[in-house]
C-alpha cells in the first residue's frame, strides 16, 4: 500500500515492464474506500467545505497496468502484431471521489479537465528541478482552473502535487487552499 501516487504508478505501470511483481499494489484511497464501505471507518465531523479533486498523473492515466508487446514497428507506426494501447481510462479515478463524497459536509465540484484528461500539476518527473519556472506556471494554471469551480480547496493524493500546489497557493493570493485527501479524512474522524 502506498500513499504516494508516484509510487503507485511506478509499482503498477513501470516495474512490470522489468519483472512481474508477486504482490498486490494498492493506493491509500482504495484502502480508505474499502474501510468506509465495510463500516470500519466512519467520518463524523461535518467539514462544510467545497473542494475540487485533482487527478495525479501516476494515480490516474499513467497507472494503468503494463500490457506486454513484442513485435515490429513498421512504416507509419504500424505495429505487427497490433499493439494494445493504454489510453488512461483504467486509472484510479472513482476511489478518491467516493472517499470525498463520504465525508460529511464535503461538496465535490469537478474541474473541466479531470480523470484521464486532467491537466498535470507540473510537480512530477523531475520537472521542478529541471524547469522550476515551468513547474510553477503549470501549478498556477491548474490552481486557476480549480479556483474557477468556486471551490475553497484543491484536494489531491500525491506528495509531488502537494509540493507544487503549495508553492502556487503559498502566498495566499491564489484564493484557494491545498489539502491532501488523507488529511481531509483524518479531520472528519
Amino acid at each position: 500500500m502506498t500513499g504516494c501516487a508516484e509510487c503507485y504508478g511506478t509499482f503498477k505501470g513501470f516495474y512490470p515492464r522489468i519483472v512481474e511483481p508477486d504482490f498486490e499494489v494498492l493506493h491509500i484511497t482504495e484502502v480508505i474506500e474499502d474501510l468506509l464501505r465495510s463500516g470500519k471507518l466512519k467520518p463524523r465531523k461535518n467539514l462544510k467545505m467545497k473542494v475540487t479533486y485533482h487527478d495525479p498523473c501516476l494515480l490516474g492515466r499513467l497507472s494503468e497496468p503494463y500490457i506486454p508487446w513484442s513485435g515490429e514497428i513498421k512504416a507509419y507506426g504500424y505495429h505487427d502484431p497490433p499493439k494494445q494501447w493504454r489510453r488512461g481510462t483504467k486509472g484510479i479515478y472513482e476511489a478518491p471521489r467516493r472517499v470525498l463524497r463520504a465525508v460529511p459536509g464535503i461538496e465535490l465540484i469537478e474541474m473541466t479537465r479531470n480523470e484521464e484528461n486532467a491537466f498535470c500539476c507540473g510537480g512530477g518527473g523531475g520537472v521542478p528541478a529541471a524547469f522550476p519556472d515551468f513547474a510553477l506556471w503549470t501549478a498556477e494554471e491548474r490552481v486557476a482552473e480549480a479556483r474557477s469551480t468556486g471551490a475553497e480547496a484543491i484536494v489531491s493524493t500525491c506528495p509531488l502535487c502537494q509540493s507544487n500546489f503549495e508553492k502556487a497557493v503559498g502566498t495566499g493570493k491564489a484564493g484557494i487552499r491545498y489539502h491532501d485527501l488523507c488529511e481531509i479524512v483524518v479531520r472528519a474522524l
